[in-house]
Order: structure tokens, then sequence, then C-alpha cells
């Protein structure tokens, strides 16, 4: 197509490629196809993918990713992150041992930050300011008030 962009021509060759695989994949799913032609299609296919594989690794579409793979409905992985100790600082806000409680801590307007240490030994300080939640119900922090 005359005037057309590096990214639409890169997707109609993709699309035509992809096109064709699923036409030999097609043909070779047919009962009627002999073991020859399931030979010459197997090898078509091979190549086709090989051809489309290395498409794919040649070329980058501005807007879109693609990658080659196998389709997974999960994946599990074996990596995992070493477990931090956990420390506060903070006294404890509610001692009644009531979750329902109020905690004197949290009426009215309030505002604190909550002081974290990243992994990487990095601080950073998250700003918390209760009077942003308006008329929201905190049960957390309710009033005695009826």
């Amino acid at each position: 197509m005359p005037g057309a962009s590096a990214d639409y021509k890169s997707l109609f060759a993709l699309y035509s490629g992809l096109n064709t695989l699923y036409s030999i994949a097609t043909e070779a799913g047919n009962k009627n196809t002999s073991t020859l032609q399931l030979s010459q299609l197997s090898t078509a296919f091979n190549n086709g993918m090989t051809q489309l594989s290395k498409y794919l690794g040649q070329t980058s579409i501005s807007s879109l990713k693609l990658t080659s793979g196998v389709t997974q409905q999960n994946q599990t992985s074996t990596a995992s992150t070493p477990q931090q100790q956990t420390s506060y600082l903070t006294v404890p806000l509610n001692t009644s041992g009531d979750s329902t409680a109020a905690v004197p801590a949290f009426q009215g307007n309030v505002s604190f930050n909550v002081g974290v240490q990243l992994g990487g030994g990095a601080s950073l300080n998250v700003p918390i300011n209760l009077s942003d939640m308006g008329s929201t119900p905190r049960p957390w922090a309710r009033s005695s008030r009826s």
C-alpha cells in the first residue's frame, strides 16, 4: 500500500506469515492429507516458523511488543525474595484488644508519615492524611460520638 507506515508494513508481513502458517496447519489437519503431503507440510511449517521467528527478532513495531513462546495457563517460579526482618518504631495505638474500639490517635484531622526502609537500604517517607478521607467511615478509627 503506497504511503503505509513502517509499522503497518511490519504488521502486514507478520499477518501474512501467520496466515500462511495457519493455512499449512489447516491442510495438515485435513483427514484426506496423505503421509507424503503431511511430511511436506510439516517441513514447510517448520521453515515458516523459523522465518517468522527470525523476522520477529529483527523487527520492532513501535506500539506492539511480541515474543514467541508457548501459551500456558499458569507458571510457577523457583525465584524467591529473602525474608526481611520487620520492625516497628511506633508505640501500640490500640491496647484494648478490641479491633473495633476507637483509637484516640486517629480521631479528628490527623496526618503523619510512614517511614519505610527499602530493600536496597534507601529510606522513604509516605505521607498519610486521614482528613483526605472526608466522611468515609473509618471503623478502625471510630469516634465515640453518635
